[in-house]
């Protein structure tokens, strides 16, 4: 019994172990973090622009998750009207305009917080700054149809073609 009891601790302790080195680990870095230092490294920033860049930055996650919220609770009241049913073909709009109206607000600013970026840069850093891809423009809002709008396949059911 006991060996068997020891052969049952070295085979789990060799499974925690190979679990560990399996799952690869991200240094405590977010991927915003490590767009970030690539792109000062690459963009050779002096410690001036940084410091703005970075002060900029701060003021923009604020914003977004003011925004982000928003969007989220237009979401659901989009989703609230349909999962309570009978609604109207206004009422429905309306919603819907609200939510692509929060859309936009997330949109313009990112756009917004990009031009603040870019008029710290020099007209050799803006060439470099305008190879590098955009961070985070993908993600965030989400379309109709992609499983987070009013309409997407996580809403509990899909809008009636006709609501009047």
């Amino acid at each position: 019994m006991k060996k068997l009891s020891l052969i049952s601790g070295i085979i789990t302790i060799l499974i925690i172990a190979a679990a560990i080195n399996f799952y690869p680990q991200n240094n405590d870095q977010s991927r915003g973090e490590r767009f970030k230092g690539r792109m000062f490294d690459k963009l050779n920033l002096t410690d001036e622009q940084k410091t703005k860049i970075e002060d900029l930055r701060i003021q923009h996650q604020k914003a977004m998750i003011d925004l982000r919220a928003d969007m989220q609770k237009k979401r659901l009241a989009v989703k609230e009207i349909m999962l309570k049913g009978n609604y109207s073909r206004s009422d429905y709009l309306n919603l819907v305009n609200d939510l692509n109206s929060a859309r936009n607000m997330v949109a313009a600013s990112m756009a917004n917080h990009r031009m603040d970026v870019y008029e710290l840069l020099t007209d050799q850093q803006k060439k470099i700054f305008d190879q590098m891809p955009m961070m985070g423009g993908h993600r965030s809002c989400g379309g109709m149809m992609d499983g987070n709008g009013p309409m997407g396949r996580h809403s509990g059911k899909r809008a009636p073609l006709n609501s009047d």
